[in-house]
């Protein structure tokens, strides 16, 4: 299995008449899981292979899934460095045809405040993953990044900003001032009102 796996290749069950009886999308998911029910120290070492190999956003959400299974919390800096790193070659333009918003959950589950800065940059090209990851920061962390991203947002470049703010709004006193300050001034978008209204 790791031998197959280091040589980063793969073949895709999408198409084929038993990928629903085989329950995987692909033969490396597939080993992934076969790794994490090994288990032990075998099981492990094979994990850490790929995720100190891979570009995939949805490998490294899976391996997160398997490691914090079998090793709690031993293996966090890990999965921080490897969702750091393919996020950066997404935002270079390397993984145009791959969804990265599971790299935003990991960051967000393992990272907490320190993974502020990290969404702060990234809310540059997917406002919508950052503002889901910053309003969902424990401890309100992410509140002051949220309402940067909220009002730097305007017109067609609006994502989920101003809804998060007004998810927080219910918890977080800075979320809902910032929230009543915009609307009397007149600066929320016109797009975001239909998803601000249905967060309220």
């Amino acid at each position: 299995i790791r031998e197959f796996l280091a040589r980063n290749e793969d073949l895709s069950f999408a198409g084929l008449t038993g990928k629903d009886s085989v329950g995987y999308s692909s033969l490396r998911m597939a080993m992934l899981d076969a790794l994490a029910s090994i288990g032990g120290q075998t099981g492990i070492d094979g994990l850490l292979d790929v995720l100190h190999t891979t570009a995939l956003p949805a490998e490294i959400a899976q391996l997160a899934q398997h490691l914090d299974t079998l090793a709690p919390s031993q293996y966090r800096q890990e999965l921080l460095d490897a969702s750091r790193a393919v996020l950066a070659h997404a935002q270079s333009g390397e993984l145009k045809d791959y969804d990265v918003g599971s790299l935003f959950q990991v960051l967000a589950k393992y990272g907490g405040a320190d993974a502020v800065a990290t969404f702060q940059t990234a809310g540059d090209k997917w406002k919508s993953y950052a503002a889901i990851a910053l309003g969902n920061l424990p401890d309100g962390a992410g509140i002051p990044a949220l309402l940067e991203l909220a009002r730097n947002s305007s017109g067609t470049t609006f994502a989920a900003a101003w809804p998060m703010v007004a998810e927080r709004a219910a918890t977080s006193d800075e979320a809902r001032n910032a929230l009543l300050d915009a609307a009397r001034a007149g600066t929320v978008p016109a797009s975001a009102w239909p998803d601000l209204a249905r967060a309220l």
